[in-house]
């Protein structure tokens, strides 16, 4: 009776550390992006910046622009 009571404790025991492995694998990251929608995002975060440096660089031009008429 014992054995049999040991080995129902052993057993539980068992079942209740290989609950834990099932419980720590569910929580896997995300997977990311495809590499076709990640290289698309990458191409319209780069236009955008290159817009921004047009934009600023109009902007200085045509303060440096007043400057120089001014001076004049």
């Amino acid at each position: 009776m014992k054995k049999q009571v040991r080995y129902v404790a052993r057993s539980q025991f068992v079942r209740g550390l290989s609950s834990l492995l099932t419980i720590s694998e569910a929580p896997r990251r995300p997977r990311g992006p495809e590499p076709m929608e990640a290289l698309h995002g990458d191409m319209e975060r780069i236009g955008a910046d290159m817009y921004r440096v047009i934009e600023r660089e109009k902007a200085h031009e045509k303060a440096s622009r007043k400057t120089l008429t001014a001076a004049e």
